[in-house]
């Protein structure tokens, strides 16, 4: 089978929780950004509707020339369709956005500034449309953009001031034959050009300024997730270091424990069997610490299966599961028949990327749990494929037991921990379902408890990576 590169899985909660903070900040900065986006074409299609009306009240007052209103229909249908155009865009592409805003703003300052000028630089209307976009600018993109602006818009008209000053092209509509000679001389056009940049660097200055304070906040928070970041990151590193070592301390401690334990075992029971025979109070005593070390052995073990299920995982491969589940009720055979329970694969099961040995250790410990707290007279177990997020598969097995209550779910999963009413059942430590959701976590899955769909009692779902979906485990 298909072998994968392992490398170290990502199992800490706090890893987890910052991959969730992550994505929830780029979806609010997707969201924001779309508002904003929104925000300023329902703007800009405000203000073209009342320019448009100011033309058509102009016209209507029989103030413009046929020049002039030729010149004002088309600045205003090209910014029409300039707008137009973008918000089409937007509604294709969402994530153009941003740029179609910046694409609009520089149009709609290039052309207003033609119509500055050939309406005789005295058309109030036109200075409004060509300050509006440097206004506008910081406000739906950045401060840049209103100086980059600025700029073009100086550039634009003093190329055409200097221009008509050498009679390259005539002057504006407003100008006439007795105001030829003012409008070329040098000191004049010094003026005007002096007067048109201080106005349009003034605003870029002041607008720029004033939304410094919503581009100083929004830093400051980047800044803030971004140092958010770091210390989880180093938090991450901490818990794993003290992982690793608490899970070698587990190991240590288990091993140790085996030597005395065996040899107090030992002792208890060539106590129980010695001669002459012990009295019944002794003999009491005796089998007291034969199953107290027995119970310690036990505890022992699971511990250090524990410790072993934080190690790194060997390579992924593809891994059918209704081979595994063979498997495992080939294992309990004995263990079924006895207790003349019925297990049921329902459907077919999908393929996973796992660790096979592992994977079939969590499967019987499963497996196990449903038969150890299925109903006592006949256990039913049931298997079938369920629904995962993408990327992943996941399968369900169920039992018709007493299920588990909604608020002791998550109880079930600690190590060495049993529900009061399950004390009864069984002679296990408590330890199984930790190993399992151990060795899923490792495996970058998810393992969760809900109400049994069929058989109404406990149904554990487990989530693992789709084999072929991700390169290596623990991802």
């Amino acid at each position: 089978m298909q072998k994968r590169e392992s490398r170290p899985p990502v199992t800490n909660a706090v890893e987890e929780a910052r991959r969730e903070a992550q994505a929830t900040l780029a979806v609010e900065r997707d969201g924001v950004e779309h508002r904003r986006v929104h925000r300023f074409l329902v703007v800009m299609m405000g203000l073209l509707t009342l320019s448009w009306l100011g033309v058509f009240a102009t016209i209507a007052g029989g103030e413009l020339g046929t020049l002039l209103i030729v010149q004002s229909i088309a600045s205003m249908t090209a910014m029409t369709l300039t707008t137009g155009l973008a918000w089409l865009g937007f509604r294709l592409n969402p994530h153009d956005g941003p740029k179609l805003v910046t694409y609009v703003l520089y149009i709609a300052a290039i052309v207003p500034t033609f119509y500055f000028y050939f309406s005789g630089e005295f058309e109030s209307m036109a200075l409004g449309l060509v300050v509006l976009p440097v206004i506008m600018a910081p406000m739906f993109t950045s401060k840049r953009h209103a100086w980059g602006i600025a700029i073009s818009t100086s550039a634009l008209y003093v190329g055409l001031v200097t221009a008509r000053h050498y009679d390259l092209i005539p002057a504006g509509y407003m100008v006439d034959v007795h105001q030829e000679a003012m409008v070329r001389d040098a000191v004049f056009l010094s003026d005007t050009v002096a007067g048109f940049l201080i106005l349009i660097f003034c605003v870029a200055w002041l607008a720029g300024e004033t939304s410094l304070d919503i581009a100083t906040s929004q830093k400051e928070l980047e800044e803030e997730v971004d140092n958010a970041t770091r210390r989880l990151a180093r938090a991450n590193a901490e818990l794993n270091a003290r992982n690793r070592a608490l899970g070698e301390f587990n190991a240590a401690l288990s091993h140790d424990f085996k030597s005395p334990l065996q040899t107090a075992l030992l002792a208890a029971e060539t106590l129980i069997y010695s001669q002459p025979g012990l009295s019944e109070e002794q003999h009491k005593l005796a089998e007291s610490i034969v199953n107290s070390a027995s119970r310690m052995g036990s505890l022992s073990g699971e511990l250090l299966k524990l410790s072993l299920k934080t190690d790194v995982l060997g390579d992924g491969e593809c891994v059918a599961l209704k081979d595994v589940f063979a498997q495992v009720v080939e294992d309990l055979g004995a263990r079924l028949a006895e207790s003349r329970a019925e297990l049921i694969i329902d459907g077919d099961l999908p393929d996973v990327l796992a660790n096979p040995s592992l994977l079939r250790e969590a499967v019987q410990n499963l497996v196990e749990n449903a038969l150890k707290y299925g109903d006592a007279d006949a256990p039913r177990i049931r298997v079938e494929e369920a629904v995962a997020a993408s990327g992943k598969v996941a399968f369900a097995i169920e039992d018709n037991g007493r299920g588990i209550p909604e608020d002791q779910r998550d109880f079930v999963f600690r190590p060495f921990l049993r529900l009061d009413r399950d004390k009864d059942r069984g002679d296990g430590v408590g330890a199984g379902l930790a190993i399992v959701q151990r060795i899923v976590s490792v495996h970058g899955g998810r393992v969760r408890v809900e109400e049994g769909k069929v058989l109404k009692g406990a149904r554990f779902v487990v989530e693992l990576s789709a084999f072929g979906a991700q390169e290596t485990l623990g991802g």
